[in-house]
């Protein structure tokens, strides 16, 4: 809603088609469980609401250098553990994690409200490494989001099932299947 992006302009950020926020703000998170907790109550024990979806073909691709910047640096000193092992992954030349950003394809044309259809598998094997890494921490991060979503709907309605009818170009679309990305 508008009040949460004027209230929190990072809440929009790289938020993308139907799905407008930046799932990364701080604001978010706790917006939403605010909803639920005001509209899962007055469903709750109908039968018609068996299953719930959390959201309608989220185009997840966003990237905020506020927001995602810092969450995606710390995954990937997790992933590689050292600079030096990233620089050799990717074939890079970086003096310090704070100095990688997203993947230039991510940055130039799929950050604020642009909807990629997918990311195009990168045909430099250089840049195949940073590319799979940005799938795997994109898929990583919406997936948490949601769970989180899921969870506190769960609270009010531990019974129901949930859905996210799910636009794959987080990961690379079709294109990345055969990387070992599923985007299902």
């Amino acid at each position: 809603p508008d009040w949460l992006f004027q209230s929190d302009p990072t809440a929009k950020e790289s938020g993308c088609g139907w799905f407008r926020f930046n799932t990364e703000a701080p604001s978010v998170l706790p917006a939403f469980r605010a909803a639920a907790d005001l509209v899962m109550p007055t469903i709750k024990g109908h039968g018609a609401n068996l299953i719930l979806n959390l959201a309608n073909e989220p185009a997840c691709q966003g990237y905020s250098p506020n927001t995602t910047a810092p969450r995606w640096r710390v995954w990937l000193m997790g992933r590689h553990h050292s600079i030096e092992r990233l620089n050799e992954a990717w074939g890079t030349h970086y003096g310090s994690f704070l100095e990688v950003g997203a993947p230039e394809a991510v940055k130039a044309e799929y950050a604020d409200c642009a909807d990629p259809g997918g990311i195009e598998v990168p045909t430099d094997p250089k840049a195949l490494g940073q590319w799979y890494d940005w799938c795997l921490f994109n898929q990583q991060r919406y997936a948490a989001f949601f769970r989180q979503i899921r969870d506190n709907l769960a609270r009010h309605r531990p019974e129901a099932l949930f859905t996210i009818k799910w636009l794959s170009n987080f990961s690379g679309w079709w294109k990345s299947i055969g990387y070992a990305l599923n985007p299902y």
